[in-house]
């Protein structure tokens, strides 16, 4: 159940054309009374465009 909210999280917000690129446990939260999941922390979410190449991040 869990995977099935995650990847229909991920393709929600890749219609929208955004990447989130940190996806770990620390950033999915879960509410134990109605088992739902949510993924949190778009600090690292590029937004993707059409035919770009180089989607990198320097620090």
């Amino acid at each position: 159940l869990y995977m099935y909210q995650l990847f229909r999280s991920l393709a929600y917000i890749h219609s929208f054309g955004i990447c989130h690129r940190d996806i770990k446990p620390q950033n999915l939260l879960l509410d134990p009374d109605t088992a739902v999941l949510k993924l949190c922390d778009f600090g690292r979410a590029p937004e993707l465009i059409f035919g770009a190449t180089d989607y990198t991040s320097s620090i």
